[in-house]
């Protein structure tokens, strides 16, 4: 009785034991780290210090040279995965730093996950962004968008400007756009505010105001030339989202009703500059951590 008894114990402690270190290991290491290994750039965009790679192939060829010179035995296989599929891996110093778009008219670029990223648990997204300083001859334009999507569809028009790089991408399961919207254009509040957008009557993710789910004025210049620090946080429970810029909390708790129920899904970033005017887009540092 007393060796069963002490058995059960072991058991108990051990099951205990394991669950509580893989909450742990999970709590730790279930990140996703935006670089140019990680995510594919497109249109306008490119990784800091990867200018004239024209794509992931190449970029990934120029990473695997970099570290064969500099560290003896990587390979491609040193990325780490965990059981959420999340994955990390080692880059150089600036690559996980890229451009949206330059200081040109009519730009548009995109960087996106190259893998899904689980929604099943609570989730902190954070970044740096900077747009260059506007000036009496060019306003600057048009802002970025964080975008979470069920499938990396491209968007049917190419128009720039006000359509921040994502307007008419299909909602497929689900999707939403967080506007850092720096432009006033037509019936919109003002020319620096951030929005939860949702989908159109197509069910396409549109970037007209009318379809915000909710905004908030941004109470500093976005484009001032000036890094600003973001959080962005998920609760799973509710499918809801808080923005945090700078330490102003601006939008709290708001309900995302398209994304309910989407296990999975590529994150990512678009930006979009005017006809007239123009901004340089740049994000750094972004990493996803399951709280």
């Amino acid at each position: 009785m007393l060796k069963e008894r002490k058995l059960d114990d072991y058991l108990f402690f051990k099951v205990f034991r394991n669950s509580f270190l893989k909450k742990k290991i999970l709590k730790y290491n279930s990140h996703f780290l935006f670089n140019q290994i990680n995510c594919e750039a497109n249109g306008d965009a490119f990784f800091e210090g990867f200018e004239n790679y024209s794509n992931s192939i190449e970029e990934i060829a120029y990473c695997k040279k970099f570290y064969s010179l500099n560290r003896p035995g990587f390979t491609l296989a040193d990325f780490i995965f965990n059981n959420d599929n999340y994955i990390e891996s080692l880059a150089p110093e600036k690559s996980t730093t890229f451009i949206l778009t330059q200081e040109n008219t009519r730009s548009q670029g995109s960087v996106f996950s190259n893998i899904k990223l689980s929604l099943e648990s609570d989730l902190l997204i954070s970044f740096q962004f900077l747009i260059s300083e506007a000036n009496y001859r060019n306003k600057g334009s048009d802002g970025f968008a964080f975008l979470i999507l069920d499938e990396k569809t491209l968007p049917r028009y190419y128009k720039c400007g006000n359509f921040l790089g994502y307007h008419s991408i299909p909602k497929n399961k689900g999707c939403v756009a967080i506007e850092f919207d720096t432009y006033m254009n037509h019936n919109e509040p003002n020319g620096n505010h951030i929005s939860f957008q949702g989908c159109d009557h197509q069910n396409e993710l549109s970037s007209f105001h009318k379809f915000s789910i909710d905004s908030s004025e941004v109470p500093f210049n976005m484009k001032d030339g000036i890094t600003h620090y973001v959080d962005i946080i998920f609760n799973k429970k509710n499918t809801s989202f808080s923005v945090i810029i700078d330490s102003f909390e601006l939008l709290k708790n708001i309900y995302v009703p398209d994304l309910v129920g989407l296990e999975k899904a590529y994150f990512g970033f678009t930006s979009a500059t005017g006809k007239r005017t123009y901004s340089k887009h740049s994000i750094s540092d972004c990493i996803v951590k399951v709280l």
